[in-house]
């Protein structure tokens, strides 16, 4: 199982500067991309918090998530959404890959946690970027 977490770039700057309306008319439209690129009626796409989205993708290996989310962030590139709080100068997506067989060796938490950290570096190398995950983090026996 995979799991993509997706981030709306600057998201806070976007709504400040084209207001709340079109901050969720931003979002409505990635959203449809996301579902669009996740290639299976068996994954799931959900917000996840303020400008997140998770994508959940059964049965897939860290290679074909990555796949899923390169083209996820270049379809959401290809839409030329201007975005003034920017760098890029349009909207954009930082995009975290991780995947494991489900099982008690690697518990859901372990699946978001290397999600989340791919996620953080792919926003720190200068976003609109995809990250994956090489292996998931060990998590210390409590």
């Amino acid at each position: 199982m995979a799991l993509l977490l997706c981030d709306v770039d600057h998201f806070k700057a976007y709504n400040d500067h084209y207001g709340h309306v079109a901050g969720d008319d931003c979002l409505r439209r990635i959203a449809a991309l996301i579902h669009k690129h996740m290639e299976r009626a068996s994954g799931l796409a959900a917000r996840y918090g303020g400008d997140e989205f998770a994508v959940i993708l059964p049965e897939t290996t860290i290679s074909c998530a990555a796949l899923v989310a390169k083209r996820t962030r270049h379809a959401v590139a290809e839409q030329l959404i201007p975005h003034a709080g920017s760098s890029h100068g349009q909207v954009t997506l930082s995009i975290g890959v991780a995947a494991a067989v489900p099982g008690l060796d690697n518990p859901p938490d372990d699946l978001v946690l290397g999600a989340d950290r791919t996620l953080y570096r792919a926003k720190s190398s200068g976003r609109d970027a995809v990250c994956r995950a090489n292996s998931l983090p060990s998590v210390p026996a409590t």
